[in-house]
């Protein structure tokens, strides 16, 4: 077996019936591929790769690749990023969206914040993260919402 580091440009499962997928890497080279050895790969990030030459029956030849795993190249894979308080990028873009447009309302005082905040990132946990936990804000009240009906959020 021989071994090289590859940057996947495109990673193609199996199709149905198939056995092995496909790797085209940034020199457009074509690999055939098991799903078990694609499990590491992720478009432009290195992967160190093992492979074998293959010779097809019209005598042309192709590489399949036996086993692969990411290259530590210092760079970090894509992931959830997480701001300082524990709150991830979509949930933070979220929040500051929801302040920043009732604060642009007019209708809040910037001694609001803190309560408009809750409110966001209550609404954040119970539509978009799927867990309808008791809201954190709960039981706060402002005059101004709806026509100043005393309505908790």
């Amino acid at each position: 077996m021989t071994t090289t580091t590859i940057i996947p440009k495109y990673i193609n499962s199996p199709k149905p019936g198939k056995r092995l997928g496909s790797v085209k890497d940034q020199d457009d080279t074509l690999w055939l591929t098991p799903p078990e050895a694609m499990a590491g790969m992720v478009v432009g990030l290195a992967s160190l790769v093992e492979w074998v030459p293959l010779v097809f029956q019209d005598g042309t030849q192709g590489k399949k690749i036996t086993s692969s795993r990411p290259v530590d190249s210092g760079a970090t894979r894509p992931s959830m990023v997480t701001t300082a308080n524990g709150v991830d990028k979509e949930e933070h873009i979220f929040i500051t969206g929801i302040v920043g447009r009732a604060m642009g309302s007019g209708k809040f005082a910037d001694t609001d914040i803190p309560l408009l905040t809750k409110a966001a990132k209550d609404a954040w946990r119970i539509v978009i993260g799927g867990n309808p936990q008791e809201p954190t804000a709960r039981g706060h009240e402002h005059p101004s919402l709806l026509g100043g009906d005393n309505i908790p959020f």
